[in-house]
């Protein structure tokens, strides 16, 4: 068993129990020897890791070197503690231990001098912020320790521009002494160390130079408050369902024309309706969007047995394989007729049939099975136009292409051809319309 102490990040933050495993260990390690609370422990401890900084190549590699280092050192029995700033549970190698073997963790009192009394704060270790680099919510008070080099400074501040603006104030502490200063000049200070940490006061402001996911979830719910929008409130599932098809639309227009800006806009509305509906749904006590959340991640992990599992795929066909087989096992899948039932009939005509045609395809029926040319004369003969499209579509998966960009492409090339030659055409709108 190895015993995790944290050490808080001020003299006296160790607790009592801390003390007595230190004062008890066989084998007593710091995670560094540089920081203000180990310093007292120098001449006591037999093994310190500050020598591992320098030698890896990211802080992933470090965390999983030391619990190998721990590990190693508890192999023959031995009753190894483990001296870690601040509350013993946030620091990246106790969590990369934590994963290999049982952890005793004894907590420390984590405020920092940067803290703020009883204000609720995330509290991470730099090294821990950028080798996990979480969501962060900037409604929420943060705190980042062990800030001590301007290398590591600059990583966090690239890190932190993705939820802050560069002008956010933020209080920086170093050996006790606080001065406020704005994140632009986080990786600017003079002398860095293991006391230097940063504090970020918490928002809940919706007037904001840097939002954040959580505030999407935040204005949606002022926005259908009892005392919000009118018409946000009046929406149901069904009154809003031509919206995600139109963004949907929207969204892969902008993908087409390789319109980067327009893109960003468009996905952010094909996720307003993802919170729209998910928001509809809580207030009528269906689901909220915690359980969206959650059931898209466990598809995600369960359907990717090739990554996940014990599955193995050698190319993008064999992954995908491997997520329809775990499809069929989720969705209890006992037919082919199960399978087309699970295609919505409200598809577009072409992309109904494409989906259909592939299903079957696999399931080992041949639709193309006669002589093509056959078919697509018999069907004109009869005038079957449907008939004839349906092949068409069946001649495109035969051949690996997708139908509707087939015919986007063909359409659009129409068009293009008709402007040039008809670039002078005197034929009157009125004639066309």
């Amino acid at each position: 068993m190895i015993t995790v102490v944290g050490l808080g990040y001020d003299t006296g933050d160790i607790t009592v129990k801390g003390k007595r495993a230190a004062a008890s260990a066989e084998v007593l390690v710091c995670r560094t020897l540089l920081s203000r609370v180990s310093k007292r422990f120098k001449n006591k401890c037999a093994v310190s890791f500050d020598g591992l900084f320098e030698t890896c190549e990211d802080f992933d590699e470090l965390n999983r070197k030391i619990a190998d280092e721990l590990i190693s050192l508890a192999s023959d029995g031995k009753e190894v503690v483990y001296l870690v700033d601040g509350d013993g549970y946030s620091d990246g190698s106790v969590k990369a231990l934590a994963e290999k073997t049982d952890v005793n963790i004894i907590a420390g009192v984590s405020a920092s001098p940067s803290r703020k009394p009883n204000a609720g704060v995330l509290s991470v270790s730099a090294t821990e912020l950028i080798s996990s680099r979480p969501l962060l919510d900037n409604s929420v008070a943060l705190e980042i320790t062990e800030i001590d080099n301007a290398l590591l400074a600059g990583e966090v501040k690239l890190f932190l521009s993705k939820f802050y603006s560069d002008l956010q104030t933020a209080e920086f502490s170093q050996s006790g002494k606080t001065e406020k200063i704005t994140l632009e000049d986080l990786d600017r200070r003079k002398k860095y160390d293991y006391s230097s940490c940063v504090f970020i006061d918490g928002s809940h402001s919706f007037n904001k130079e840097r939002y954040c996911f959580a505030d999407v979830l935040r204005i949606i719910e002022r926005l259908t408050a009892p005392d919000g929008c009118e018409w946000d409130k009046a929406q149901t599932h069904s009154s809003i369902r031509i919206n995600m098809i139109e963004e949907a639309y929207e969204a892969v227009a902008a993908i087409i024309n390789d319109d980067t800006e327009n893109m960003c806009e468009e996905f952010g509305d094909v996720l307003l309706q993802s919170v729209l509906h998910s928001d509809i749904a809580s207030r009528s006590g269906e689901f909220d969007f915690s359980d969206v959340v959650n059931g898209l991640c466990t598809k995600l992990v369960t359907r990717h047995t090739h990554i996940f599992g014990e599955n193995k795929a050698d190319d993008a066909e064999a992954a995908l394989g491997f997520w329809e087989q775990a499809k069929a096992k989720e969705k209890k899948y006992k037919s082919l007729s199960d399978i087309l039932d699970s295609v919505p009939e409200n598809f577009p005509a072409l992309l109904y049939a494409e989906k259909v045609i592939k299903k079957v395809s696999k399931a080992g029926y041949d639709v193309l099975s006669q002589d093509l040319t056959c078919q697509l004369k018999a069907a004109a003969d009869n005038k079957e136009i449907g008939q004839l499209l349906f092949l068409c579509v069946a001649l495109a998966a035969a051949n690996k292409s997708d139908a509707e960009v087939a015919l986007t492409e063909a359409s659009e090339n129409f068009v293009k051809a008709c402007r040039e030659e008809l670039p002078n055409s005197d034929i009157k709108v009125k004639d066309i319309l």
